[in-house]
């Protein structure tokens, strides 16, 4: 039984990575300490557009350990009203938006291209498992309009 009981209690990190006009493929990666296997996993995900037409950005979240895959996460952002022929509903498992509360994380935005919008809230994902890294996938990304995307990922590990 390792009691590591000279290592901290909890870990944080994060990382952030913008793709300004471009819209190619990308991962984010994130290591994470393995005796912390408490997770809240934080994901934010954003768009620059041209005009308002529809858009899916269709991403994972991958969980490793020792380069094994772990576990699969769905990670999506949408905008489909201004398709009429939509008939796909878009899951995600990470949530922005309404006020900080609990294990929320508050994000203040940089630019490029978020103007409006200078702070977001972001809810956790909560997962228990051992762990050594943790990956954002952009598996796709379509949208007429779309001139660019931006992830900023995150997560607090702790043991309880």
């Amino acid at each position: 039984m390792d009691l590591n009981l000279s290592a901290p209690e909890s870990f944080f990190i994060d990382k952030e990575k913008l793709s300004v006009n471009s819209l190619a493929l990308g991962d984010v990666e994130i290591p994470v300490p393995i005796y912390l296997p408490e997770r809240r996993i934080f994901l934010y995900q954003e768009v620059q557009q041209s005009g308002t037409a529809s858009f899916a950005m269709n991403g994972v979240i991958e969980t490793f350990l020792g380069g094994q895959p772990k576990g699969k996460y769905p990670a999506r952002l949408a905008d489909i009203s201004a398709d009429s022929s939509a008939n796909q509903s878009i899951p995600t498992l990470f949530n922005g938006g309404g006020s900080p509360v609990g294990d929320s994380l508050v994000v203040e935005l940089c630019q490029p291209f978020t103007v409006d919008t200078q702070a977001v809230t972001l809810q956790p994902l909560r997962i228990n498992a051992q762990i050594d890294l943790i990956r954002f996938r952009l598996v796709s990304i379509a949208g007429s309009s779309l001139l660019g995307w931006r992830v900023y990922l995150a997560a607090l590990c702790t043991k309880y």
